[in-house]
C-alpha cells in the first residue's frame, strides 16, 4: 500500500527527488508544466540541443512583474574572430557563442541596461557534453567587466565559483508543444566590481530545439543588474523556423 501511495506521488509531481530549493525554483514555471520524468539521454553533442542557425525562440513569462508578457531569444551568425554565433534578448542582453565538442560556451556577452561587456576566462559554460546527471562540474571563472564605449580599459574585475549540474531528465508541455528534456542548472556565486552574485539558472533542453521552458535563463553579466527579487519562469511559445 505504501509503495503504491508512492509511486503515485512521484507520477503527480516527478521532481520530487530534487532537493527543496530546486522544487521551488520550478514551481516558477506554474502548474502542468512539468508531466513527468523521462528517459531521454543526457547531451552528448551539444549543438543538437541548442541548434546554431538563424532562429527566434518566443517565450512567455510564467511568474514575476513580467508574468504574461512575451519575449524573444534569437540566434544569429556572425563573423568573429573568436565566436561564429550569437544568442541575443534583445533588451537584456547578448552573448557571444563558441561550440566545441565538449559543449558550447560563452568567451563574452553584453549587458544592454548597463551598457557593460563582460569577458570570462575560462569562457562560462552554456550546455556541456557528457556530463553524468548527479556529477558537479565546477569552475573558478574569472570576470573582467569594460564599458560597452571604451573596452581597452578595465572597469570591474571579479571572480565567480560556477556549478553545472545536469538534474535529469523531464517531459516538458508548453505552448509549442511537449518535449523530453534534459533539466541543467548552472549556479554562480562570487564578487564583480561592486556587485555580490549568488543565483542559479534551470534550464529544459529539448533536442532540435533548444530552451523549452527555464526559470532565470540569464547572463552573468545581467547579475549586475538582477538579483533574487526578480526570479521568474518563462516557456516556449514558439520557434522560427
Amino acid at each position: 500500500m505504501l509503495t503504491t501511495m508512492f509511486t503515485a506521488l512521484l507520477l503527480a509531481n516527478p521532481i520530487t527527488q530534487l532537493p527543496e530549493s530546486d522544487q521551488n525554483a520550478l514551481a516558477l514555471l506554474g502548474t502542468e508544466v512539468i508531466i513527468q520524468s523521462s528517459s531521454v539521454k543526457p547531451v552528448v553533442d551539444p549543438t543538437a540541443w541548442i541548434p546554431l542557425q538563424d532562429s527566434v525562440r518566443a517565450y512567455v513569462r510564467t511568474s514575476g512583474k513580467n508574468a504574461g508578457k512575451t519575449e524573444s531569444i534569437t540566434i544569429n551568425s556572425i563573423t568573429n574572430q573568436t565566436s561564429r554565433w550569437i544568442q541575443k534578448d534583445p533588451s537584456q542582453w547578448t552573448r557571444y557563442l563558441k561550440p566545441t565538442t565538449a559543449g558550447i560556451r560563452i568567451p563574452s556577452s553584453v549587458s544592454i541596461p548597463n551598457a557593460v561587456v563582460s569577458k570570462y576566462t575560462p569562457a562560462q559554460p552554456l550546455i556541456l557534453s557528457n556530463i553524468t546527471p548527479g556529477t558537479i562540474v565546477s569552475e573558478t571563472v574569472e570576470v573582467k567587466v569594460y564599458d560597452l564605449n571604451d573596452t581597452t580599459t578595465v572597469a570591474y574585475t571579479g571572480t565567480l565559483q560556477m556549478e553545472y549540474q545536469d538534474l535529469g531528465g523531464f517531459q516538458i508541455k508548453v505552448p509549442a508543444g511537449n518535449y523530453d528534456t534534459r533539466l541543467i542548472k548552472i549556479t554562480y556565486d562570487g564578487k564583480v566590481g561592486p556587485a555580490s552574485i549568488q543565483d542559479s539558472a534551470w534550464v529544459f533542453y529539448a533536442r532540435g530545439i533548444g530552451p523549452v521552458a527555464f526559470v532565470n535563463y540569464k547572463d552573468v553579466s545581467a547579475f549586475l543588474i538582477y538579483n533574487k527579487e526578480s526570479r521568474f519562469g518563462a516557456v516556449l511559445q514558439s520557434t522560427t523556423p
